[in-house]
């Protein structure tokens, strides 16, 4: 990884993730296929359930955040070449978004050829490999693992290099156009890549920062997903001719409101979680801590306002609104 970071040409750089992540992808799918799941199972799982256990919706955020990550629009923003049209980005994103939606899919496929034995012994690798070698054969172990290894380190070259590039945009003045000089590239990037050496040497297993970290992923999802549609509706940033068109606003506008009832639901449990909320709701107001379907339904209510406000200020700043008929979406 820090081979790959010195490299000069971020092209190169670019190719090798992506062929990493082609080989992730064709072995966890790969995998999924050889446990020869269910195809009953699959369709029940494109029905979303969230189980009413503790924990269950930090899981929930962070497995969205894996999947829907938000700081790749930062690594996009910098690596982009001048002459890449905004149709060339449309399609990467789309392509780059249903492609880790498989490979996400394709893990959890894999995980429940283990659950039960999960749930008794705890979940290791070593319990995982074995699950594997009985339930498929030798052949997958070893798939499996080359799958792990290219997440890996894709993992670790994407880490370092969007926290350099981040870094270099808000503090270095140094540089000029070369996305990879300066000081601060070079220092950021080696020294997160350093820290998560310095956790595989101490053999710690940091899972539930990695959990709170996706989780938070998940949690900026509202806030960059009001970004975009703010951003995609301004004629002076996209030209006329780049502007969403009615449906996609439509479709934006429904993936805007899902993303603030996850993070709303998650923000409004930590605020009754409050000892202090608690008392003043149970001694005040006469009202016991809420049910899931009471916050569920009090996010998606408090998310129909944030979306109706958000949707007035695109309008009013398009100029479109002249009267409720003559809404006007170019």
């Amino acid at each position: 990884a820090a081979a790959v970071l010195a490299m000069k040409d971020i092209k190169i750089i670019s190719n090798i993730m992506g062929a990493f992540v082609f080989v992730m992808g064709f072995t966890f799918i790969a995998v999924a296929i050889l446990a020869h799941p269910s195809a009953g199972d699959i369709a029940g799982g494109f029905v979303p359930t969230v189980p009413d256990v503790d924990g269950v919706s930090l899981l929930v955020l962070g497995l969205i955040g894996t999947t829907i990550v938000p700081y790749d629009i930062f690594l996009g923003s910098s690596v982009v070449q001048k002459d890449t049209t905004i149709r060339d980005m449309r399609i990467g994103v789309t392509v780059s978004v249903v492609f880790g939606g498989l490979i996400s899919m394709a893990i959890l496929v894999v995980g429940t050829q283990m659950s039960d034995e999960a749930q008794v012994h705890g979940f290791s690798y070593g319990l995982l490999a074995k699950t594997l070698e009985s339930h498929i054969g030798k052949s997958a172990v070893y798939v499996f693992g080359v799958g792990l290894f290219a997440a890996g380190f894709t993992s670790a070259i994407t880490s370092p290099l969007i926290s350099a590039l981040t870094a270099k945009s808000l503090f270095s003045k140094d540089g000029g156009n070369d996305i990879k000089s300066g000081r601060s590239f070079i220092s950021v990037s080696y020294a997160v890549l350093s820290i998560g050496l310095i956790f595989g040497f101490l053999q710690v297993e940091p899972v539930p920062a990695i959990i709170m970290a996706q989780a938070f992923n998940g949690l900026i999802l509202p806030f960059v997903s009001i970004f975009l549609f703010t951003i995609i509706n301004d004629e002076n940033i996209m030209g006329r001719e780049h502007v969403n068109s009615l449906g996609s606003n439509i479709e934006m506008i429904i993936v805007m409101w899902m993303t603030l009832v996850l993070g709303l639901v998650k923000a409004i449990r930590a605020f009754w979680s409050i000892d202090g909320v608690q008392y003043i709701c149970r001694s005040v107001l006469g009202h016991s801590v809420p049910t899931s379907d009471e916050f569920f339904v009090m996010s998606a209510i408090l998310a129909v306002l944030i979306t109706l406000a958000v949707v007035c200020y695109i309008v009013r700043k398009r100029k479109c609104c002249r009267g409720i008929g003559k809404i006007k979406f170019v």
